[in-house]
């Protein structure tokens, strides 16, 4: 229970790679409750530090097809829920290109002449953790 001031609320009390669920009700003073809210998800990873599960990441540009294919390799993936596969045109911010995918080769078609193309993968673990990969820079000058 928190004061009737309070707009937020935190949990001192969880563990790494446990699942919490959360639901937001209010009381008024004369008991009354209100409708209970959706429930809400949170899960902090573990403090260990996780080693890079991404082992080989190789790119290919083809400039007579302006088409550019990235491969790679993963060590673990026991866990792995999937990847994304983000893509950053010249100074704009990285977007998602793929849903989640749980295959290792993602290939860009039409590639625009004259842009600075940037990647990178980011895998997602069952436990709520998610792993960077390195950033993979193509220019089509």
């Amino acid at each position: 229970i928190i004061s009737r001031d309070s707009t937020y609320f935190s949990d001192k009390n969880i563990e790494p790679m446990e699942f919490y669920y959360y639901i937001l009700e209010a009381i008024d003073s004369t008991g009354n409750h209100s409708k209970k809210s959706k429930q809400y998800l949170a899960a902090i990873s573990s403090d260990n530090e996780v080693e890079n599960d991404i082992v080989k990441i190789k790119s290919k540009y083809n400039t007579k097809k302006n088409k550019l294919t990235i491969k790679w390799d993963i060590k673990h993936t026991e866990n792995l829920k999937g990847c994304i596969v983000f893509r950053k045109e010249n100074d704009k911010v990285f977007k998602p290109k793929t849903g989640l995918i749980f295959y290792s080769k993602y290939i860009d078609k039409n590639l625009k002449s004259g842009i600075n193309y940037k990647y990178q993968l980011k895998l997602y673990y069952k436990d709520g953790s998610v792993q960077k990969s390195e950033i993979i820079e193509i220019n089509t000058n």
